[in-house]
């Protein structure tokens, strides 16, 4: 991927940047790059760049002789590689997705592959809710992560950091070093010059370290030499030196033999819990279902025992899918049964009562047929008065009897207008089997208005249509 072979680079004031300096730094490495100011590694940054050239020596990235490149090259060159500056260098008067973007526009991406890109970066680095912030809207680290965006926008096969956690704090650092690691790990070459000990001892990655010019270690995990020569008043009195060789070590939190262990156990408490808190919901449900069954033993002469079967059909379903939801099936069902239970001796209700009632049934039904089931009420203001339960038993005939699917919705309309008769239609589409009469809803409902009222249930059947004539009682005092 890279190589230098014996690099020397002497700058015009006789100043020796570089001095015959050789290594190799295979794709899909993590490298440091360590020394103090002066050591250079700017100039070797440079030079992988293409900004500077060796006075001596040849310096190879991806099989090619950078001295082979010429300058109206060298721009599609760097499109290659991606930089992540120290101070971050982005555009103030552009937002965070425009500024990677604008990485993106320099190499010519269409606006489909912006589009499709720069959302993708920005996930990975944890900014998809800053895309329309500026720059100076956002801390070190957040616009540390926008250079860092805009660095990997073009999926370069290098990336070469200049102290990209220099202006960070200790805890954003590490995120930046996570970022990067990630990166490393889905392929990507990173060369990062960096002056932070701690952050390269914990990395455990390759370090090169530069001396006046010269590579002076090349180790393939992160570690540190104390060099000690003696000194008289700030003057050296010898050029002999003494290496203390060192490294810093993880706390002990961070170590394989107390992570692992501490993993193991932390999901294994999670286990319990999630297993003690499913019993618990497993008891609530248990414990709601015996009062509902023990309620449905008293109106299972009202009620067609089709309806409460599939109600804990889907409920069921709802308790293992969406806790939340099943909470609220079971309040409207609840609700549904105690309105039930209220009105169930009453020979007679308001309309308004039983309109009420068929509401909490059209929604327990909504919520097992979905976009399948259409109920439409259209009912102008009505003080008369019907049997309990009259509208619910007629719809539940229509969905007994009709096919409710996506291709095919079962509409079903209650509509009053005036006079004398409330009518339900529905859209006749019956199942293969089923008939339009005789049955317990349709028979149960004329039963009941027989019992109340001198005029007769009306049912009328068209090639279309299905539509039932109910009569109203008037109230007392009307």
């Amino acid at each position: 991927m890279i190589e230098f072979r014996s690099v020397t680079k002497k700058y015009s004031n006789n100043v020796v940047a570089l001095d015959g300096i050789s290594t190799r730094i295979d794709s899909g490495e993590f490298v440091f790059l360590v020394g103090a100011s002066g050591a250079g590694k700017s100039t070797f940054v440079k030079m992988l760049l293409k900004e500077i050239d060796p006075t001596k020596g040849d310096v190879i990235v991806s099989n090619k002789n950078l001295k082979a490149i010429t300058k109206r090259d060298v721009p599609y060159y760097r499109r290659k590689i991606g930089m992540v500056f120290q101070d971050y260098r982005l555009i103030p008067n552009l937002n965070v997705f425009e500024n990677v973007a604008f990485a993106m526009r320099v190499i010519d991406a269409t606006p489909k592959e912006i589009r499709r890109r720069v959302p993708m970066v920005l996930a990975l680095v944890g900014l998809s809710d800053r895309s329309k912030s500026y720059p100076d809207e956002l801390s070190g680290g957040e616009q540390q992560r926008v250079s860092l965006a805009r660095a990997i926008a073009n999926n370069p096969s290098l990336l070469i950091a200049d102290e990209p956690t220099g202006n960070l704090d200790p805890d954003t650092a590490k995120d930046i070093m996570r970022l990067l690691m990630d990166i490393n790990k889905a392929g990507t070459t990173i060369l990062m010059a960096t002056h932070a000990k701690e952050i390269v001892d914990a990395s455990e990655k390759r370090v090169i370290v530069l001396e006046k010019g010269k590579i002076v270690r090349d180790e393939k995990k992160g570690r540190y030499e104390l060099n000690v020569r003696p000194v008289v008043y700030g003057h050296a009195i010898s050029d002999q030196r003494i290496h203390f060789p060192f490294q810093i070590r993880k706390p002990f939190y961070l170590q394989a033999w107390f992570l692992i262990p501490g993993m193991l156990g932390f999901i294994g408490l999670v286990f319990k819990v999630l297993k003690y808190r499913q019993k618990l919901a497993e008891k609530k449900f248990s414990a709601e279902r015996d009062r509902i069954e023990l309620k449905y033993e008293i109106l299972k002469a009202q009620i067609n025992p089709h309806f409460l079967f599939n109600s804990f059909n889907t409920l069921a379903s709802f308790v293992e899918e969406d806790p939340k939801l099943a909470v609220e099936y079971i309040e409207k069902l609840s609700d549904y049964y105690r309105m039930i239970t209220q009105y169930r001796d009453h020979k007679l209700i308001t309309v308004e009562k039983e309109l009420e009632i068929m509401m909490d049934y059209i929604f327990l039904l909504k919520k097992r047929f979905g976009e399948n089931l259409d109920c439409a009420v259209s009912v102008d203001d009505v003080t008369m008065r019907i049997p309990p339960l009259t509208l619910q038993l007629l719809v539940e005939n229509a969905v007994k009897h009709n096919v409710a699917s996506a291709l095919k919705p079962l509409q079903i309309q209650i509509e009053y207008h005036g006079g004398e008769y409330l009518i339900v239609r529905n859209v006749l589409q019956l199942k293969r089997g089923s008939k339009t009469s005789t049955n317990f809803g349709l028979s149960t409902v004329m039963n009941r208005v027989q019992s109340v009222s001198a005029k007769e249930v009306k049912v009328e059947v068209t090639d279309r249509e299905f539509i039932v004539h109910v009569p109203l009682v008037k109230s007392k005092d009307q």
